[in-house]
């Protein structure tokens, strides 16, 4: 019997993909040397919107086991998002963004 896939997984599996060729391809790098806001936003998005998909997809169905592999691999993405743009880099190399800037 064949298993129909969940289209929210597949979803899921588009913007994980989307987003390792963006980072994988230096799109990242030519993006955000343009904007870093926009640069930042558009990795943000995918990786949020891959992770609320997967999650939205675990619900539909609990028995699809791939979904929660792809899961975590979404919720790393958005570790490595958040490190590559906020947290400061060893040896004093400040972010890309820095967060004293949301702090006034």
């Amino acid at each position: 019997m064949k298993r129909k896939v969940p289209f929210y997984f597949k979803l899921g599996l588009f913007l994980l993909s989307a987003y390792f060729i963006y980072f994988i391809s230096s799109g990242m790098h030519v993006v955000s040397e343009y904007n870093m806001w926009l640069g930042f936003l558009l990795v943000l998005l995918l990786s949020v919107g891959s992770l609320i998909s997967l999650i939205l997809a675990a619900r539909k169905d609990k028995r699809f086991y791939p979904t929660y592999f792809f899961l975590f691999i979404a919720m790393l993405q958005i570790l490595f998002t958040i490190d590559a743009y906020l947290l400061p880099e060893a040896g004093g190399v400040p972010p890309l963004i820095p967060i004293h800037f949301f702090v006034n």
